[in-house]
């Protein structure tokens, strides 16, 4: 065989190399599983005796230091096995500077060195240390920054810029890898700092608002006889500014708790009926505020497997952005067995929803109308909770409507959902 072919058969299994790295990233495994596998492709592919594979990282100072992200084990006593042993899964740091691979972090140049011995860039082996009679250090470059090498050792025949020059498609993988690594991992971070300030945030607002909303109910109980109709009224307003703050500060919490994962459903067996009884009990003082007309075409023994709890949150939303909506006119809430399905509508006869606006009306922070007009009180999160909680149930909504002639919500769920 002559050289072309093994030069072709190197960048075939070069490139398969890259690939399987490439897929494991898209498949969210480990990264130190990747560049380990990427380290024994590297020694395989240039017939190194050992490396390493590691990110640069800057001290407080300025000056850069490696932690490895892969290296081979090359410990050669008690002492350095058990340093292998304890730091080599989370990453081995090195900060030393006047080394071979210090000069690569250092000058974020190439380093061949076919005689480290006499190597004025080299800073010499620690006692015991393998022999090293070749190195080549390798800087992972992206947009003109510094963010990773490699280096590998004892070549038989040594190092050359044909061989870097082969190895450029891995260099460029390794530093892709690893930016996407960090910018994973800054985003975990930012979401986790946001969760933080949600939970805290409404921690704080919600304690006091509580307090207000039973001093107010208190205030409401013991003088009512003898407070004059307008402090009642005052009162009243306050009462339900409390309430709508404390569900905006729910919405805020489940919109959080969706976008990390972690909202709960918990199914059991549910009675339909007597869930939208109880709803329409709740919002009762709205309905008759609004002077709305509530109609009902609900199946009796209407058995559902549902979170009550959450299906309650469901339609008190659709009913109570409805009522914004009706004001003097007709709701009507349906609820039929379809045998692999149950089907909830409710509908108004209301101003509608314009045409263009549809497809958006379950977007985040979506709000119907000009922002000028709207009487709503809302920050356009109820009908975005809404659609993920059906979702979580394992059903589908959908909304048709048109102007001037009423809204209608349609939910499908699925008649023996289970949580999974």
């Amino acid at each position: 065989m002559d050289t072309s072919t093994n030069i072709s058969l190197d960048k075939e299994q070069l490139l398969e190399a890259i690939s399987e790295a490439q897929a494991s990233y898209i498949n969210d495994k480990d990264t130190r599983h990747i560049f380990d596998s990427l380290l024994i492709s590297l020694l395989k592919l240039t017939g190194s005796e050992y490396g390493y594979i590691g990110e640069v990282l800057y001290q407080p100072d300025g000056n850069p230091f490696l932690r490895t992200h892969a290296i081979s084990n090359i410990a050669w006593d008690d002492d350095t096995r058990k340093f292998y042993e304890q730091h080599a899964p989370t990453g081995l740091e090195f900060y030393n500077l006047n080394t071979l691979f210090g000069y690569v972090l250092d000058k974020q140049e190439i380093v061949i060195s076919n005689d480290p011995g006499n190597d004025p860039r080299a800073g010499g082996l620690p006692p015991g240390h393998p022999d090293l009679n070749a190195y080549l250090g390798l800087p992972f470059m992206a947009d003109g920054k510094l963010v990773g090498s490699a280096g590998i050792s004892n070549r038989v025949n040594g190092y050359d810029d044909e061989l870097v020059e082969f190895l450029k498609p891995f260099m460029a993988t390794c530093a892709n890898i690893l930016l996407a690594n960090r910018a994973q991992k800054e985003q975990k971070r930012n979401e986790k700092i946001k969760s933080d300030f949600v939970s805290i945030v409404s921690h704080e607002l919600r304690t006091p608002m509580t307090a207000i909303r039973g001093s107010l109910g208190l205030l409401d109980g013991i003088y009512k006889e003898q407070l004059p109709d307008q402090a009642k009224e005052i009162i009243t307003t306050a009462n339900q500014g409390c309430i709508r703050m404390l569900r905006l500060l729910d919405d805020i919490l489940d919109v959080q708790r969706m976008e990390t994962g972690t909202i709960e459903i918990t199914p059991g067996k549910c009675n339909l009926k007597n869930i939208i009884i109880k709803v329409l009990d709740e919002l009762d003082a709205q309905i008759k505020q609004a002077e709305v007309q509530v109609k009902t075409h609900i199946e009796d023994n209407l058995i559902i497997q549902a979170d009550s709890d959450r299906m309650s949150q469901i339609i008190i939303n659709l009913i109570s952005n409805a009522i914004k909506f009706t004001p003097k006119g007709i709701l009507t809430i349906s609820a039929k067995d379809h045998g692999d399905r149950t089907t909830i509508n409710i509908e108004d006869n209301g101003k509608g929803i314009p045409e263009e606006e549809l497809p958006h009306i379950f977007d985040k922070f979506h709000q119907i109308g000009d922002v000028n007009t709207r009487n709503n009180n809302g920050v356009g999160l109820g009908l975005f909770i809404v659609k993920k909680l059906v979702e979580k149930h394992g059903g589908t909504i959908e909304a048709s409507s048109e102007l001037d002639k009423g809204t209608c919500f349609t939910i499908n769920l699925p008649k023996y959902w289970t949580k999974a």
